[in-house]
């Protein structure tokens, strides 16, 4: 849609000098609506996301395509005085505002914090809701906190060109790096933080203290110049002549209207004036809107560093359960596939072998568990980490209602499981070759339903399993590796985290990577002559829960 976003731009660059003559506009007026018009629409075609099926994110388009009008009803809301009717035509840009939001939002809960360069992106995305917000409070007229209207309307140009573009910015240097060195350096992740950070600490420091702000301030200024340094050393030399020109630039300005940055706010906090408001709006806000945000988003536009992986579109099961699951979820619904049979969770271990990997290398028993599943007993033991005990009980008062995940309490005796497996309609599902495998105590109180199926990517093979849950399903990414000399590991996460691994939670409206990971560790038990597995789960890097197995064969 870059074609489309020139143009929308370009509408909206004669809209802009119309506006000009047309309307009687203050200089903070006349950047907001640069912004607006032209600045906006080519910075967010910069993060058009385009999943693995070629589809866009449904609230990209809807946003993309709603931009112009939007963008045309904010101007002729500056035709008028601060009121209802001013704030009303501006309600449109808020929407637009709420839209870019989501996308945001969307990107990171399916993606999680991996890779620091999209978030980069993702949070300058949410960023712009608040220059929505501000945008229009100040066409509404309203007083909030006591802020004149001079700094409400420069709050909302802080959120449409700093906050919003900035970390947009430094989100395609990351991609750019990681291009070049397929690593990101310290010295980007330090700039990293201080980019992400510093628009929120800077409102913060301006709503409560001058000291806080004149802090926050300091570490954005910093930040800021890390990028500059990160631009100038690893980006410029290495691109062609025009985008060249425009980056170095935008990185020279921004230097310039850094040093303003830091200038006026060391004169907020010791309460002397150093640079008035209106010199701060001319020479810093020209600056930023003409050639740091403008020649920026063009020289970027010219050459766009794509993302290193693309996690958007990994194949989610769309079975969906209400608020209670239970262990005959699967006949209650209507989802068996009766013209199959299934006795087990894979059908071809070597399905999963990989360059680098055989599965050969795995004991032979445990490729007989997984290919032959119903042939073996399970016994489990569960041991719920310190700081989770207590938990565990009002966890499993939940589970019970639900019925599924239902975990026994701590240190609970071996509990032998009773499971089946059976066929699912691939089509209502949505993935290939999927069946459940359902999991019950011996007085058949449900324990666990889950669809398993695999899919690939990028020459790699995951396991695949949903599990309905709450009006989605949760759903585990499980990569496998071998561990030991014979032994099995199946993880959601691995060193590197390069995958699709991962555990998510998956609705009709949202997917949501969760803070959980989860790794098994199978293993033939020589002395004892049988099979071995144990099941650990971490939340927030931290341990809280680890299930043992003892796998039998029946006789």
């Amino acid at each position: 849609m870059k074609k489309k976003a020139m143009m929308n731009a370009g509408i909206g660059f004669i809209l802009w000098l119309i506006s000009l003559f047309a309307i009687e506009l203050n200089l903070i007026e006349q950047l907001l609506l640069f912004a607006i018009y032209v600045t906006v629409p080519l910075t967010f075609a910069l993060t058009e996301t385009v999943k693995r099926d070629g589809t866009l994110f449904t609230t990209y388009r809807a946003a993309f395509h709603l931009q112009l009008p939007m963008a045309v009803l904010a101007g002729l809301s500056f035709s008028l005085e601060p009121g209802v009717t001013a704030g009303f035509l501006s309600v449109g840009w808020l929407v637009f505002s709420i839209l870019v939001f989501l996308y945001g939002a969307a990107r990171f809960s399916a993606r999680g914090t991996r890779r620091l360069e999209e978030l980069s992106v993702d949070i300058g995305l949410i960023y712009f809701l608040l220059g929505g917000v501000w945008f229009t409070i100040s066409r509404f007229g309203l007083e909030i906190m006591d802020f004149s209207m001079t700094i409400i309307q420069l709050t909302a140009i802080h959120f449409q060109f700093s906050a919003f573009v900035l970390p947009i910015f430094n989100g395609l240097l990351g991609r750019f790096l990681v291009g070049q060195q397929h690593t990101l350096s310290k010295t980007y992740k330090l700039a990293t933080c201080g980019i992400l950070a510093g628009p929120i600490l800077i409102a913060i420091g301006i709503t409560y203290s001058r000291l806080f702000e004149f802090l926050s301030v300091g570490i954005f200024v910093i930040a800021l110049i890390l990028y500059c340094i990160l631009i100038f050393t690893h980006v410029v030399p290495k691109i062609s002549w025009l985008p060249r020109i425009l980056l170095f630039l935008s990185t020279s300005v921004l230097i310039l209207t850094l040093a303003f940055s830091f200038i006026y706010g060391l004169s907020r906090a010791l309460n002397v004036v150093m640079i008035p408001i209106p010199d701060m709006v001319l020479f810093h806000g020209i600056g930023n809107a003409f050639f740091v945000v403008f020649c920026g988003v063009v020289g970027w536009f010219l050459d766009t560093p794509k993302p290193h992986h693309n996690p958007y579109g990994i194949p989610f099961s769309k079975i969906h359960s209400g608020f209670y699951t239970g262990a005959d979820f699967f006949d209650r619904n209507n989802l068996v596939d009766s013209t199959h049979l299934r006795n087990s969770l894979i059908d071809t271990m070597s399905d999963y072998d990989r360059t680098g990997f055989s599965t050969r290398k795995f004991h032979p028993e445990i490729v007989s568990f997984y290919e032959n599943t119903l042939n073996y007993d399970l016994d489990s033991h569960t041991e719920w980490q310190p700081g989770f005990i207590t938990f565990s009980k009002l966890y499993k008062a939940i589970s019970r209602r639900i019925g599924q995940i239902n975990l026994p309490l701590n240190g609970t005796d071996h509990i032998r499981m009773t499971g089946k497996i059976v066929p699912v309609q691939s089509d209502k599902d949505g993935r290939e070759d999927v069946r459940a495998w359902i999991r019950t105590t011996e007085d058949e109180e449900p324990i666990f339903a889950a669809a398993y199926s695999s899919h690939v990517h990028e020459g790699e093979r995951y396991m695949n399993i949903a599990m309905p849950l709450l009006f989605g399903n949760m759903t585990g990414i499980l990569k496998m590796d071998l561990i030991g000399e014979a032994g099995l590991r199946l993880a959601s996460f691995t060193k590197h985290r390069k995958g699709d691994e991962g555990i998510y939670y998956h609705c009709p409206w949202f997917t949501l990577k969760l803070p959980i990971d989860e790794h098994f560790h199978v293993w033939f038990d020589v002395g004892a002559n049988t099979l071995r597995a144990n099941h650990h789960m971490r939340l927030l890097g931290k341990p809280f829960l680890k299930i043992e197995y003892e796998i039998a064969k029946i006789h």
